[in-house]
């Protein structure tokens, strides 16, 4: 068995199944924009998220569009699940605590 892809498919699974709304046990809200996420994948990515979540079990995260803008937060939302950012987007992680191994 050849598992060179195992990374790439989760990825890819994982990125398409909040689409849908699909296996999502959290809502990050800005303002009236709404993302459909996972707890384990927000908190991989941000310490700012795995300290949310070690204090609090709501379903919903709100978010101050003076904290971040939904748009920033779309993109960071996108590296999360795909490991894929353009290079002038990289400073947009700072603000969430991402941090990529």
């Amino acid at each position: 068995m050849d598992l060179t892809n195992h990374g790439l498919i989760l990825l890819q699974q994982l990125k398409a199944q909040p689409e849908f709304g699909f296996l999502c046990d959290c809502t990050v809200a800005i303002s009236d924009v709404y993302f459909k996420a996972r707890k384990s994948v927000l908190a991989s990515f941000s310490n700012y998220f795995k300290m949310l979540f070690v204090h609090q079990t709501s379903e919903c995260v709100r978010l101050k569009p003076t904290d971040i803008q939904p748009d920033v937060f779309s993109y960071l939302l996108h590296l999360m699940y795909t490991g894929k950012m353009a290079p002038q987007q990289i400073k947009f992680a700072q603000p969430m605590g991402l941090s990529f191994h």
